[in-house]
């Protein structure tokens, strides 16, 4: 049996709040779903192996699935990545294959949009649904990497999608320019310019505006001109706040790490390295500091806790507009605690 276990789930908040480490996404997957795609592929279903969620794409699961039985696999920095069976004898390899902050996945996030089309589709540049729309006068740009179009997306006229870059199932593009190392799955609204971000399913970023190294959770709505700055003016690196606990992230550009079910007005001006918790609003433009919690209600420098019951019904209404049911089980019983 093949199982995934968690460790260091504080280092991927905000989106651990509402799903496991293995529900999070990048290039065109999340974990769950390389496992079994994976397992499949190799026809290694009935192994007796714990996975650590953490796993990097395809390219960790290929060391973890030739795991020796009663072995343990060890990354370069000393992590657990597997084990099989007893997992009495040590195998280590002087690579690493987990990654440590949500924020890796987006950095890296152009490496593994290619690492899973070359997995799942091969080594075309353009691959394009057959029941996707793409309207005249868009321009897709294969020059530094593939462009996945799934089923049923529809890029409107005078869009411009840069590879390497994943548009996923249903999603609609809006005269958008969208960067490369890009992806965008289930169901989203896109608009105005993108780079190098990961949009959880059923996004909205339906407006003009700049989003820039993010990573925006499920049903966020970004309003009109919202923005996320994404370097610092001296270039250095950039720091995030984790629950209060400051983080050097060792890398020069990221913006905006946002949590499902936040909303953001129109003109909210995002700060470089800003995290925003789970079903918070935020509203009134101007520019905003570097860390809010769930359930914030209000201005950049004023606001109250965001009355559970009123955030329940908006929760329902724009799951709703996508045909998701909304369950309190589910989507809220690790918040009412």
């Amino acid at each position: 049996m093949i199982t995934l276990f968690e460790d260091h789930r504080s280092n991927f908040y905000p989106f651990t709040l509402s799903r496991t480490i293995a529900n999070m996404y990048y290039g065109l997957f999340n974990n769950i779903e390389r496992v079994e795609i994976f397992s499949a592929k190799t026809k290694k279903e009935d192994l007796d192996i714990e996975i650590n969620s953490r796993f990097m794409g395809f390219g960790a699961l290929k060391y973890i699935f030739d795991l020796k039985k009663d072995s343990k696999l060890i990354d370069i920095n000393g992590d657990c990545v597997a084990r099989r069976g007893a997992g009495t004898r040590k195998t280590k390899i002087e690579k690493k294959l987990l990654f440590s902050f949500s924020y890796d996945m987006m950095a890296e996030n152009g490496v593994f949009i290619r690492d899973d089309i070359r997995e799942t589709k091969g080594d075309e540049k353009l691959i394009v649904d057959k029941s996707a729309v793409i309207e005249d006068f868009v321009y897709l740009d294969t020059k530094n990497g593939p462009i996945f179009i799934d089923k049923e997306a529809k890029i409107h006229a005078g869009s411009r999608i840069e590879g390497p870059c994943y548009i996923g199932k249903k999603t609609k593009i809006f005269t958008a320019k969208i960067r490369k190392n890009t992806s965008i799955f289930t169901d989203c609204r896109i608009g105005g310019e993108v780079e190098q971000s990961i949009f959880y399913p059923y996004s909205n970023k339906y407006h003009e505006g700049f989003v820039g190294h993010s990573i925006f959770g499920s049903f966020t709505n970004l309003g009109a001109l919202t923005t996320t700055s994404d370097l610092k003016n001296n270039y250095g690196n950039i720091r995030i706040f984790l629950q209060g606990k400051a983080v050097d992230t060792d890398i020069m550009k990221l913006g905006t790490l946002c949590g499902d079910h936040t909303k953001l007005g129109i003109g909210t001006l995002i700060n470089s390295g800003t995290v925003i918790g789970f079903s918070s609003n935020l509203f009134g433009g101007g520019f905003f500091k570097k860390e809010y919690p769930s359930f914030y209600w209000g201005r950049a420098d004023k606001g109250t806790t965001y009355d559970i019951e009123k955030a329940i019904e908006t929760a329902k209404i724009s799951m709703k507009r996508r045909g998701i049911n909304f369950s309190k089980d589910e989507n809220w019983g690790r918040w009412l605690v």
